[in-house]
């Protein structure tokens, strides 16, 4: 009995002595709770407007602009939410630059998270983008970089408005409402490597934009794939573009472009579908699963179909291209309608591995009233 007694009195003092360091843990951990509060409000940071390399040199954390030591933007983290501004706004600088590691939110209608306006030299790279009217947008801009930003949940992913001679590569650009990325008269851009999925518009859209390299790139469950209109000598090459709810690869009013060695699989319409437009190559390209492989409508002409592999979900034991005009112009009141289907080894899975050749030929003339298909 006085060993139990004995026992109990010595965890009773140890309890006594053990009461001041438990309290002073409970007060350390208080503490260090105010303290994260309090980071996490100095990290609340206000939109940031920068207008010339003066206004660059004084915001910037370090460098001195030039390319070897380019000023640094890092580690910001704002809400946009209610002001009607941008994010970060940069403009009217050719100084080097850095925007990194920054998460940007909430830029109100016609505003973006990080909007750049005449600038050239820009790095914009590892930032979070999300619930912006636009998420990164450059105006009037070139020689600059996007790259390895999270873009997700904006109206429109990134916006290049006449801004030239940009590299656009290896971003995630996921769940915005409209393009995922949009060229509006641009031209000798970049856009490589990036995987672009589940966005309401297009996975890319070029309206009025040449001479731009799409390469690469994993485009996913879009409502359209690649979109060109009004875009001529463009590159559309190595992508993966699949599941789009239209097509794979649409061309309305646009000459001269290259799609080759692309996989445009399992797309709910065309995999490639073309509506006047003209000399384009479509070359060694795989298109497997979708409703039609090549939908080839009116106003086109003089466009290179080969060594394509196309297995359809329709008529997958026929041809694969839906011809529907080619060459067609109206000439001294008469329409003349010239349809060239020309298979160079276009091969079905089942049916033409080994190369099949053929050319067909069909001249329609109609005469007394225009003729429209």
């Amino acid at each position: 009995m006085k060993r139990i007694k004995g026992f109990i009195f010595i965890v009773f003092i140890i309890l006594i002595f053990s009461m001041p360091c438990i309290i002073r843990v409970q007060h350390q951990n208080s503490v260090s709770v105010e303290d994260s509060i309090s980071k996490l409000i100095v990290k609340a940071d206000s939109p940031i407007s920068i207008d010339g390399n003066d206004a660059l040199n004084n915001t910037a954390t370090s460098g001195n602009g030039s390319a070897g030591n380019p000023y640094r933007i890092e580690n910001l983290v704002i809400s946009v939410s209610g002001s009607n501004q941008d994010g970060i706004l940069i403009k009217n600088t050719n100084a080097c630059f850095i925007l990194k590691n920054c998460t940007v939110t909430n830029a109100d209608f016609l505003h973006a998270g990080i909007r750049l306006e005449n600038v050239t030299n820009a790095e914009i790279t590892n930032n979070t983008a999300k619930y912006n009217f636009e998420g990164i947008s450059l105006y009037y801009s070139y020689n600059n970089t996007i790259s390895g930003n999270s873009i997700k949940n904006n109206g429109i992913g990134i916006v290049l408005y006449k801004a030239d001679h940009t590299n656009v590569t290896n971003n995630i650009i996921q769940d915005n409402s409209a393009e995922g990325i949009g060229l509006y008269s641009a031209g000798n851009n970049n856009i490589t490597h990036n995987t672009i999925q589940d966005n309401g518009w297009e996975g890319i859209a070029l309206y009025l934009g040449d001479n731009n390299t799409m390469m690469g790139n994993t485009i996913q469950d879009n409502e359209k794939g690649i979109y060109l209109v009004g875009s001529d000598k463009n590159f559309m090459i190595n992508n993966i573009i699949s599941n789009s709810e239209f097509d794979g690869i649409f061309l309305i009013y646009s000459d001269n472009n290259e799609i080759t060695a692309n996989q445009i699989n399992n797309n709910e319409e065309s995999g490639i579908y073309l509506d006047s437009s003209s000399y384009n190559r479509i070359v060694n390209n795989i298109l497997i699963g979708n409703y039609e492989g090549i939908f080839i409508k009116k106003g086109c002409e003089g466009n290179i179909i080969a060594d394509n592999v196309i297995k359809n979900r329709i008529h997958p034991d026929h041809i694969a291209i839906i011809m529907l005009t080619i060459g067609a112009a109206v000439i001294g009141g008469f329409l003349y309608i010239r349809i060239y289907i020309k298979k160079k080894t276009i091969k079905n899975l089942e049916k033409f591995l080994g190369g099949l050749l053929f050319f067909i030929l069909i001249s329609i003339y109609i005469i007394g009233f225009p003729f429209v298909i």
